[in-house]
């Protein structure tokens, strides 16, 4: 626990995936970390921690220096930016789940590293506060679909 005020619990775990143009396949990845600054990537806010993590995990460090060609608030327009053949991005698993399904991207994982990039998305409230009945069932929904998967 980080603070007395407030409470966090894991609900939900999500793979950090490299999300690339259909077609691509894993033999176009550069080899170290610093190739990647010759591939176009697209960004969205808050991408500096899911790329962060994703480089870190695989391969200790981040690049020397990243290319984003495209920068978007949404994911969905990050997704269709990509299938559209427009670049690379790290997205959370479950946002590339319809576009891989569809063939309109793909995901590309290293053939030399093998590891999956995990994260886990809490759940805060403040410490002691009852838990509010039109979140709760959300909460528990998440936590369910969690154990599944």
């Amino acid at each position: 626990m980080v603070s007395s005020w407030l409470t966090t619990t894991a609900v939900w775990r999500e793979e950090l995936v490299l999300l690339a143009p259909r077609g691509t396949t894993a033999r176009r990845l550069p080899r170290t970390v610093d190739g990647f600054a010759d591939l176009t990537f697209v960004t969205y806010d808050e991408h500096e921690y899911v790329f962060g993590k994703w480089f870190e995990t695989l391969f200790g460090r981040q690049p020397r220096s990243l290319h984003s060609a495209y920068h978007f608030e949404e994911l969905e327009e990050v997704v269709s930016t990509v299938a559209a053949g427009r670049g690379w991005s790290i997205v959370p698993d479950h946002c590339a789940a319809r576009a891989t399904a569809e063939g309109r991207a793909v995901v590309v994982r290293h053939p030399r590293r093998n590891r999956r990039v995990r994260n886990l998305i809490y759940v805060v409230t403040r410490a002691g506060a009852p838990e509010h009945p039109a979140v709760a069932p959300i909460i528990e929904a998440l936590r369910v679909t969690a154990a599944r998967s």
